[in-house]
């Protein structure tokens, strides 16, 4: 079966989908739908439903969307609440990646990939891709990362009791 009829949590915010479930307009996120009404605000939300009926004209039924892009934060400022979001990590309490968002970190914090571009650990397959971009110099920009997308539809988690 499908992860995404499986699942049990929001990929964005880490909450049940029991009340409901829908695809991010921006990513392959399975998302709430409190996730979803939030999503609807974001500044490029016409441009994601644009690109993503495009797309399906086109008969590419599996368009992965246009990332979301956080047009809120500096770089500055997204360091600061990922060096938070690392203090989390090591009180063990924090099981997604802040690049990816999937739920595939390690136990043990320190048992994961320490990012190149900020001061906070990732999972093994954003670990790789970080190093290949490094390779090319072409680092995914932190305002793509998943957890700045949180930051920006002000859900990010702000203490460990808000993430399963």
């Amino acid at each position: 079966m499908d992860k995404f009829f499986s699942q049990t949590n929001c990929d964005r915010c880490g909450g049940s989908l029991i009340e409901g479930r829908t695809m991010s307009m921006f990513n392959e996120e399975c998302i709430c739908l409190n996730c979803k009404e939030k999503e609807t605000k974001h500044p490029d939300y016409q441009k994601a439903q644009d690109a993503d009926i495009a797309e399906i004209k086109k008969g590419n039924y599996n368009f992965g969307g246009i990332g979301m892009k956080n047009k809120v934060f500096s770089d500055e400022r997204i360091k600061e609440a990922l060096a938070q979001f690392k203090q989390m990590q090591m009180e063990g309490d924090l099981k997604f990646c802040p690049r990816c968002g999937e739920q595939r970190m390690r136990d043990v914090p320190t048992h994961n990939c320490l990012s190149r571009q900020a001061d906070v650990y990732v999972c093994e397959v954003c670990g790789a891709e970080e190093a290949i971009y490094a390779m090319n110099g072409n680092p995914l920009p932190l305002e793509y990362w998943h957890y700045t997308g949180l930051m920006e539809m002000s859900q990010a988690p702000t203490d460990h009791k808000q993430v399963d």
